[in-house]
């Protein structure tokens, strides 16, 4: 075994690891769907406030901020 083997082992044994945990892709159901997305629209909307204050509180930003806040509101 040498030096090179040794460090590529706990990089495989990690990705494998990560692989095992990532879903698998089939489809959900209804329910669990428009849950999930209620949590996503949710999380938008609150971004979509937090941003613009944010900048507003820092007084760093601001219009990145407000530009930010726009943005994430139509996607919500």
């Amino acid at each position: 075994m040498t030096a090179h083997d040794s460090e590529i082992s706990p990089l495989l044994q990690y990705v494998t690891r990560l692989w095992r945990v990532l879903p698998e892709g089939n489809s959900l159901g209804s329910d669990e769907w428009a849950r999930r997305h209620r949590g996503v629209v949710w999380l938008m909307w609150h971004h979509a406030i937090g941003l613009p204050a944010c900048g507003l509180l820092t007084a760093h930003h601001v219009q990145l901020g407000f530009g930010g806040g726009i943005i994430l509101k139509e996607g919500a």
